[in-house]
């Protein structure tokens, strides 16, 4: 049988990065990440909408490129880059590359000659990570800088000397002057921090070099330089890209993540990036400014301090808005990560039509939505997950705060059924699937310590009562479906999602159930309204207490009183009708308690306690036949008392419940108060379950008795 990793196109040997990183420009890293890249539908209509505007006349050379965290703005961003610059990877053109990503789409026609309209300009790409980068000199300087290292030189005062001797054409003389004086390279030399400032001014104060005929004058073109810098503006960056594009016929795009970050974090502010985007439109569409950021423009700006008149221009600057969503992150994981080699496409919808009605009933949860496999290829396409995990898995991470607390978190959902595939399925055989707690491990792979000491003690009681359930994956599975919200933590469901294999769910489920009741006994897990949930620190500290109360038996006896007052089976042979005369009982207890009053006491029901045949049921009735032979006037009911330690158990919990609901009722703590509320909930389950329990010993009464002595239940 082949094994998971066996079955993909993934190679799972290789990492993807949980972040895009926008300067990583590396070969390896270009083909990587355009091999990699998911085109989809809006994806793809996002692109004609650039390549509309960029081919355009459009003098508003703006960009806003906006989107949650891990809705793949950054990778966007750096792909219009690549398609833009057009670069060789490893002998193909980047645009070629990325043409080979459309396959699949409505418009591939459309949107490749989109492509190769984009790839056909000269464009010099300046990619930076603005909230990584130093902004002391103003943000034009800053992106002059990087432009700086685009053309190969240094991104300081001496990079700027080597910018204008490659402006005025003395950059070549330069470079073989410095070889000259010292044997080396400049290429090499300027690697050293170090030399480079003492190479340079070698170099310009070289006899031989005309520009520079001192070292005073040297000194002096150094600080006019500095000064330069620290007063660079918007304007300084027109005319320098203008002096640049006098000389290179190129069109310059400067693409800057984290927007939005660096606003918030004061490294600029919008009016410096309105005033940097009106100085580069005027530049007659040669340059163009692509800022990439978590909110849209009209938020970015409504978070800040500026009038009206000047929010205008901000939105006129950035005439193309882009905004992405994270809703196409299940068609990323299918086609990315999930995609098959063609055989086991086959293989595994023949595997879903033999256990068609299995894997139907394993993935049928109770929830608020649907999670049944539908059919042979959807049950393919997601193997070896199931669809509605990713539901699931989406609202953990927003939940539980475990990797991305973001709308979407589709970051955290690549990166986590990545981690599952590598770290939890790869050697598993084929037909084998993921688990709740397989997910919940990748997901949160730090869980608070007083969750983990959770984890920790239900493995060791369980492991103790010999149990085959692991005691870590269990808790898991319940955390992991609590904290979605979507799905209830029934046994049902903790069985179903806890299976690998889901032929083994009828032997799994009585063994899961078994562990549930240990734990809840063990005060790790809170049984109420039917689903199962891990006790907090608090929690527990109140069961202990309420679990070493000490019962009363007069109060237990009250209660049962409390509970065949209500019995709607008493009430109704109580009360009779037998041609055309009614008969009216009154109904007492064993000890004389008044049950059901009537205007008649002659006619007589006595109802035993359940404490009162707490032993040897058969005798009691053997005792009653002969103590009653001659009383014509008395029906004697006797319960069953198979269920009386469950039914003695619920009448216990009822007591110590109001007991706490006494005491901490109206506790000043929220917590305490929100948890004795759930107590309250927990107390009318058992009340409910106890007269459930009584009158289900009603409805098998056994008949036989002649009228004056019954002997039912």
């Amino acid at each position: 049988m082949p094994q998971i990793h066996e079955i993909l196109k993934l190679n799972l040997k290789e990492d993807i990065k949980n972040v895009i990183d926008i300067e990583d420009r590396s070969e390896a890293e270009v083909k990587y990440e355009i091999d990699s890249y998911i085109v989809t539908e809006n994806i793809g209509r996002h692109f004609a909408k650039f390549a509309s505007e960029f081919t355009s006349e459009i003098k508003e050379t703006g960009v806003w490129i906006s989107g949650f965290y891990g809705s793949g703005k950054s990778y966007f961003g750096k792909m219009l880059g690549y398609v833009l610059e057009n670069s060789h990877i490893l002998g193909t053109p980047a645009a070629e590359r990325f043409i080979q990503r459309l396959a699949g789409l409505k418009n591939a026609g459309l949107l490749e000659n989109d492509i190769r309209s984009l790839a056909a300009h000269d464009v010099r790409v300046v990619t930076l990570d603005i909230a990584k980068q130093s902004t002391s000199n103003g943000l034009a300087f800053t992106l002059f800088r990087n432009f700086l290292k685009s053309l190969g030189f240094l991104d300081n005062v001496y990079g700027y000397m080597e910018f204008n001797l490659f402006l005025d054409n003395k950059y070549d003389e330069f470079q073989a002057l410095v070889q000259q004086i010292n044997g080396t390279k400049w290429s090499e030399l300027r690697k050293s921090s170090m030399q480079v400032p003492l190479v340079i001014k070698k170099a310009l104060t070289y006899a031989e070099y005309s520009e520079v005929e001192s070292e005073a004058d040297y000194e002096e073109m150094r600080d006019h330089l500095n000064t330069l810098i620290r007063e660079f503006s918007a304007n300084k960056l027109k005319e320098e890209l203008e002096r640049y594009l006098a000389k290179k016929e190129e069109t310059i795009v400067f693409i800057f993540d984290e927007a939005s970050e660096a606003i918030s974090q004061n490294k600029y502010d919008l009016l410096e990036l309105e005033g940097l985007s009106e100085a580069m439109s005027g530049i007659a569409s040669k340059v163009w400014t692509v800022a990439i950021a978590q909110e849209k423009l009209n938020d970015v700006i409504n978070n800040s301090n500026i009038s009206k008149s000047q929010l205008i221009k901000v939105t006129d600057r950035f005439k193309t808005k882009l905004h992405l969503e994270s809703t196409e992150v299940d068609i990323i994981i299918r086609n990315r990560l999930l995609q098959k080699k063609d055989r086991f496409d086959d293989r595994l919808q023949d595997y879903y039509n033999t256990h068609e009605g299995m894997l139907t009933d394993a993935t049928n949860l109770k929830s608020s939505f649907p999670t049944k496999v539908k059919n042979a290829v959807e049950c393919a396409e997601y193997y070896p997950f199931h669809r509605y995990q990713f539901d699931l898995l989406q609202r953990f991470l927003f939940s539980s705060n475990a990797l991305a607390a973001t709308q979407a978190a589709a970051r955290g959902m690549l990166i986590t059924t990545f981690d599952v595939l590598r770290k939890r399925l790869k050697n598993k055989k084929l037909f084998e699937f993921a688990t709740a707690f397989f997910i919940c491990d990748e997901a949160q792979t730090a869980p608070p310590s007083a969750l983990m000491n959770k984890y920790a003690n239900a493995a060791k009681i369980l492991q103790k009562k010999d149990l085959p359930i692991n005691g870590f994956n269990l808790l898991k599975t319940i955390h992991f479906l609590t904290e979605s919200e979507l799905a209830a933590t029934t046994s049902e469901n903790i069985a179903k999602a806890y299976l690998t294999e889901p032929e083994n769910y009828f032997t799994l489920k009585p063994q899961i159930e078994e562990s549930l009741n240990i734990l809840t006994d063990a005060r790790i897990l809170l049984f109420a309204n039917n689903a199962y949930r891990i006790t907090s620190n608090l929690e527990t500290k109140l069961l202990e207490e309420m679990n070493e109360l000490q019962t009363v038996l007069f109060i237990k006896k009250r209660n049962l009183i409390a509970y065949l007052k209500k019995s709607a089976p008493l009430k109704h042979i109580a009360g009779i009708t037998e041609k055309g005369q009614h008969y009216s009982f009154y109904v007492i207890s064993d000890s004389d308690d008044e049950i059901l009053a009537s205007s008649d006491k002659y006619l007589q029901i006595k109802v035993y306690s359940l404490f009162s045949v707490d032993k040897d049921r058969e005798d009691i009735i053997e005792t009653v036949k002969r103590d009653t032979q001659y009383e014509k006037s008395r029906i004697t009911l006797i319960p069953q008392n198979g269920e009386f330690n469950r039914i003695d158990r619920l009448l216990q919990e009822i007591q110590k419940s109001d007991y706490m609901l006494e005491k901490y009722g109206h506790d000043a703590d929220d917590d305490v108060r929100r948890i004795i509320r759930e107590f309250a909930v927990i107390r009318y389950l058992a009340t409910s379950l106890t007269a459930k329990q009584l009158r289900q010993n009603c409805a098998n009464r056994r008949p036989g008795m002649n009228t004056a002595r019954s002997h039912l239940f």
